[in-house]
């Protein structure tokens, strides 16, 4: 998301320049139109909204209105350079706090009666416990699930699909293959995966330090044969 973020303000840095560049092609300063330049500022803010950062909307005014007469108290390196340095302290510091956040979850999920936890730190409730066979390492299995956030936001479903879901258990997130270990065929579990068994600070689909939850059903194990290792099996349940 960081870097999502700080291509779209690059960007925008981009379009202004253009937009400037034929101006003074054209012999045209620019438009005092109140539509376009409204629509520049909310394209502009849009950016700005998922910083992290805070801003003195007045001084922001002004320096686009310096830059664009060509009379910024800064040079633009001088500029780029102070946005970096804030925007990093902002990321690493939201960062933190989600790691803290974390930490705090998952204490607090432990206590709770009827987790278990692992070794690995894997956190797990049975909802049904089957009587068949175990998955290992190198199977595929047949499941139904859904993945959430903690904030309870719904991720992923196999139900929204219509289908189960197979997945080879050497090619998913840690705590997914081994949760899914765990269980016998035709178990129910809960499985609270935090972001040390799944994706770590994040990535462009997870926001830092976020603890997976997911409720699986496991149908069937299968063994590993050709006809599972397929493209269409190598993959996780973000995929």
């Amino acid at each position: 998301m960081a870097k999502q973020w700080f291509c779209m303000v690059l960007c925008a840095a981009g379009i202004a320049s253009a937009v400037s560049a034929r101006g003074v092609s054209e012999g045209k300063v620019g438009s005092a139109e109140p539509d376009l330049s409204y629509a520049f500022g909310v394209f502009i803010g849009s950016q700005f909204q998922d910083s992290g950062l805070e801003f003195d909307y007045m001084h922001v005014a002004v320096g686009i209105r310096d830059a664009m007469e060509d009379k910024a108290a800064i040079s633009d390196e001088e500029a780029f350079n102070i946005f970096q340095a804030a925007y990093q302290a902002a990321y690493f510091e939201a960062v933190e706090l989600a790691r803290v956040q974390e930490e705090a979850y998952l204490a607090e999920n432990a206590a709770r009666s009827g987790v278990h936890t692992t070794e690995s730190g894997l956190q797990y409730e049975v909802i049904i416990e089957g009587t068949g066979e175990k998955a290992q390492a190198g199977d595929v299995v047949e499941v139904n699930y859904e993945s959430y956030l903690t904030d309870g936001t719904l991720f992923d479903s196999s139900y929204l699909y219509g289908e189960s879901a197979k997945f080879y258990l050497g090619n998913i997130i840690p705590g997914f293959s081994e949760g899914l270990q765990l269980m016998s065929e035709g178990s129910t579990y809960k499985l609270y995966i935090p972001s040390s068994l799944a994706f770590g600070i994040g990535n462009e689909s997870f926001p830092p330090y976020s603890t997976l939850i997911l409720t699986i059903e496991l149908l069937s194990i299968k063994t590993e044969t050709e006809e599972y290792l397929t493209e269409e099996y190598l993959e996780t349940p973000s995929d």
